[in-house]
């Protein structure tokens, strides 16, 4: 006994210590959602890099064929057909030509021929996925090198596994417009020769009637410019590019003709050979230049053109400036579109901080009361257990550099509750045996054997959930899925292990190694004992009053329909806090009249906080679905929408927004002043002083009242304060918070919602099959659709927003609402291997009456929990604490009124006999 206590000891201080170790040696990584910055999603259309490989396999085969002296009428590839590259000529030899090809230089294709004349290549299937994966991580590489260049420190870029899709987060970003014009084109540049009609035309119905009604195989249609053109324009090109940007070795930002910025470049040397050729062949002929499938210019080929020429674009000098430098980073080798956009304030974030800490806390204050004043020393035990939890949460967390978000604060409170339970049945088990006169050293040895059972499968089902939540979730709520995880598996390690080497620690010195017989201060022995509620007596009443409020809430659904939120249904958030109050229905109107599409607006908080919330819908004017890219740039719209006169003259003026503008945008501006003399100052100052003002304008709510309060911040002088006041100024409002999903996103999420939900109820079928027997695993799931079908009926009552945290608490829902369940069927099971007696009514009221303790003070903590986080979690936490506070009271409610009484039916129609009989048949 005192040996195996030493090395459990020394087991369990060395986790404490490596925990507390890891906390204070790594730290505990921060979300944006509680630190602030931009969290985007980019879809990458991969057809350019297709598009790519086969235009550059298209010059080999031209190549190849005048090496060989073969004559053919054309080679090309067109729209839909990316993949495919068409050889057409009359030459009885072109087409062994072209299969020599296939079996040769270009064996990523295979041959086809379509009739005399008309060969075809096609990218085998397997090499075209290859070019497209490939596509999106070299993009996660140009991102990543463009981002660094622009200065954002600490950037996150990956690619989400197995998609099309780069995640970029930014940290300190709070205006993501240049971030975006940054990593948003793709630089895809290409020179395509234009056919008639040359001016181009206001729709491709018109061009196409200029070839009667069918464009010819080599030409294809390309939008131009709205912003260049003045209008929608459509162009005819032919569709093989003799030159692309891969053809460039030096681009820069000159001077036209006319003063206008222009962008020059210089081509390669086998490039500019070809460039030389084609411009002499073509004179006097359009050389249409676009760039990421778009026309910016339509320049006439006056003279031949070699290495050298400049691109006319009519570009802005900053539009010019981000050109020269994308195409310097590398172009993107796949079309990015914005599918979604999360940026949080500094204000917000610390603000989540604090809601979630003060909720957290009330929740912890509660249980531990509770858990002392009830179980007395034994709750002291269950206490400390609770307390090294948290510990080794976050220094696990630590360790393996998981990141804390605001739902995993969500996570961290609800794991308290969770946790809590496995220490209740341990006692309550404890106290079943002291009832039944067995030595105290017995009862504690055996609380701890029978309880560890039950304990392990309630864990499991909360795994499932956690489990299909990883698979399901996206950034925050993937955080909560990980806290979740964590803290379960600290649980199982400090509720069984160390609780119980405490209590052998405790009877150790109380017996003086064996020699006197031990106490136990556990509680009352007897409260909830002894109950003999006939709960089956009633069944029917309850399944029925069930039923009621299950078609109550589906009625809800049906007629009034959910209330999606932006996760899913696609659009626009937008939170502004102003420095003035400010009228919600009057901004309303003001954007309405410059902004398309439905905006809806309302105040947000208190009204002493100056702030509202801006909706917009994923749609147009005219109901149409818009697309990523018209979404994102509403939300610059609307931000303009809302600046005053004096915003726009002080902008005008070329003074920097304080209230709006990036960290980096502050250090820049101080940086230049000091090179150029303006300032004298130390090469850490702009640093120093753009936090500074970050920090200040976070404590300040998220927006400074004028630039006096940023007077006396850290690293301020006379001189930099004089020269911020004639170069800033504090806007009008500071944005909290943007949240921009594309329809796209919206519904992948939607779909993976609903499969997340059911995936979890088939685990847990699976699980509870494998553990009970099959009519034990369908009263289990017929629980959780019953609960799981309460609260999606009280959301589309009571009208809250369902958006991914409130998926995450469904699914939490699930896992916890089968732990009760859980533990009256491992009562029942003991029962029937004690009695060999089958399910009765009898039975199973013995077995909830005697889980009766167990189950109203579990349910009770974990309430203490909850309601806590709906209380003073904050508008982040709202519907999350909702359907948990929802699932917890239904959920106690099914395990004892609704799981039960559905096993006992199961026996009673004869479905056991008949899949019995079903069985033996096979």
């Amino acid at each position: 006994m005192r040996d195996t206590i030493k090395w459990r000891l020394l087991l369990t201080l060395a986790v404490i210590g490596l925990s507390v170790f890891f906390f204070f040696h790594n730290g505990l990584k921060e979300g944006l959602d509680l630190k602030g910055g931009v969290h985007l999603v980019l879809l990458m259309d991969t057809d350019v890099s297709v598009y790519n490989r086969v235009q550059t396999d298209i010059r080999t085969v031209e190549d190849t064929l005048k090496s060989k002296n073969i004559p053919y009428s054309q080679v090309y590839s067109n729209k839909p057909d990316i993949n495919t590259i068409v050889v057409e000529g009359k030459d009885p030899n072109l087409g062994l030509a072209v299969r020599n090809l296939a079996d040769g230089s270009l064996n990523n294709y295979s041959f086809a021929s379509q009739g005399i004349g008309h060969y075809t290549l096609t990218l085998k299937s397997a090499y075209e996925q290859n070019l497209r994966d490939q596509a999106v991580q070299q993009s996660v590489e140009v991102i990543r090198n463009r981002i660094d260049k622009y200065g954002v420190s600490e950037p996150s870029i990956h690619r989400e596994l197995g998609s099309n899709k780069i995640v970029v987060e930014l940290p300190g970003v709070q205006d993501s417009t240049e971030i975006k014009a940054l990593i948003g084109k793709a630089a895809q540049l290409e020179w395509h020769l234009g056919v008639k009609p040359t001016q181009g035309a206001a729709s491709k119905e018109e061009i196409l009637k200029d070839y009667g009604g069918k464009l010819p195989p080599d030409v294809e249609i390309l939008p131009g410019s709205k912003e260049k053109f003045g209008g929608q324009v459509y162009f005819a090109v032919k569709s093989v590019a003799p030159i692309t940007g891969a053809d460039l070795e030096e681009v820069r930002v000159e001077s036209g003709q006319f003063g206008e910025p222009v962008v020059g470049f210089q081509l390669s040397a086998s490039a500019g050979e070809r460039f030389r050729q084609f411009t002499r062949e073509h004179l006097h002929e359009p050389l249409d230049i676009i760039l990421d499938g778009v026309v910016i210019s339509t320049p006439t080929i006056n003279a031949e053109i070699g290495d050298r020429g400049v691109i006319e674009g009519r570009f802005t000098p900053q539009e010019a400036q981000d050109l020269v430098f994308q195409l310097k980073s590398g172009a993107l080798p796949a079309i990015p579109k914005f599918a979604e956009e999360r940026t949080v304030g500094p204000s917000l974030g610390m603000d989540s901080i604090r809601k979630g800490t003060i909720s957290g806390l009330v929740g912890l204050i509660a249980i531990l009361i509770f858990m002392l004043g009830y179980y007395r020393l034994a709750g002291l035990n269950a206490n400390i257990c609770l307390m090294l939890n948290l510990v080794i949460l976050t220094g696990v967390m630590c360790i393996f550099g998981f990141t804390l978000t605001v739902p995993g604060i969500a996570g961290v409170i609800l794991t308290l509750g969770m946790a809590i339970d496995a220490n209740v049945l341990v006692f309550e088990r404890m106290k079943d045996e002291i009832i039944e006169k067995k030595s105290v050293l017995t009862a504690i040895a055996n609380g701890f054997s029978k309880a560890f059972i039950t304990i392990f499968d309630t864990h499991v089902t909360d795994w499932v959930s956690a489990l299909f939540l990883l698979q399901f979730g996206t950034g925050p709520v993937r955080g909560f899925a990980v806290t979740l995880t964590v803290g379960l598996l600290a649980n199982m390690f400090t509720a069984v292990f160390v609780s119980r080497l405490m209590f052998d620690i405790e009877t150790h010195i109380r017996t003086g190694g064996g020699k006197k017989q031990p106490t136990i201060s556990i509680g009352p022995i007897h409260s909830f004992r002894g109950t003999k509620i006939p709960f089956m007596k009633y069944k029917v009443h309850f399944i029925v009053a069930s039923f009621i409020l299950i078609g109550i809430g589906m009625w809800s659904v049906v007629t009034r329909g959910m209330n999606w939120g932006i996760d899913f249904r696609g659009g626009q958030e937008i939170q502004v806090r102003f420095i003035h109050p400010v009228n919600a229905r009057a901004v309303e109107a003001a954007l309405a009249k410059n902004v398309k599409g439905t905006v809806t607006v309302v105040r947000f908080g208190k009204p002493e906080d100056n702030t509202i919330l801006i909706r917009m819908d994923a749609r147009d004017d005219k109901g149409a679905l818009l697309s990523e890219d018209a979404i994102a740039k509403r939300s610059q719209q609307i931000l303009a929408g809302l600046r005053t006169p004096q915003d726009d003259a002080e902008l005008a003026a070329h003074r920097l927004d304080l209230n709006t503008a990036n960290s980096k945008d502050v250090e820049d501006l101080i940086s230049s002043a000091i090179t150029s003399g303006a300032i004298s100052g130390t090469q850490e100052q702009p640093a120093e002083v753009a936090k500074a003002i970050y920090n200040a304008r976070r404590d300040l709510g998220g927006v400074l009242p004028s630039l006096d309060a940023i007077r006396s911040v850290k690293g301020m002088t006379d001189p930099l304060f004089a020269y911020l006041k004639a170069h800033t100024f504090a806007g009008s409002y500071g944005i909290q918070s943007i949240d921009m999903v594309g329809p796209t996103v919206g519904r992948e999420l939607k779909t993976k919602a609903i499969e997340a939900v059911i995936g979890s109820l088939i685990g847990i079928l699976l699980y509870a099959w494998f553990r009970f027997q099959f009519r034990f695993s369908v009263g289990a799931i017929l629980s959780l659709v019953h609960d799981t079908a309460m609260a999606i009926g009280a959301l589309s009552l009571f009208r809250v927003e369902v958006n991914l945290p409130t998926i995450a608490a469904l699914l939490t829902l699930l896992g916890y609402s089968i732990n009760d369940t859980i533990v009256v069927f491992d009562r029942i099971r003991e029962h029937m291997k004690l009695t060999r007696k089958q399910e009765d009514d009898e039975l199973f009221d013995k077995a909830i009456n005697e889980t009766l303790s167990r189950t109203l003070i579990t349910s009770l903590l974990t309430f203490f929990v909850v309601v806590s986080m709906l209380l003073f979690g904050g508008e982040v936490l709202y519907s999350f604490s909702f359907v948990m506070t929802v699932g917890i009271i239904v959920g106690t409610y099914s395990s004892i009124f609704v799981a039960s009484p559905y096993v006992l039916w199961w026996n009673k129609l004869g479905l056991q006999k008949y899949f019995a009989k079903k069985k033996r048949r096979r």
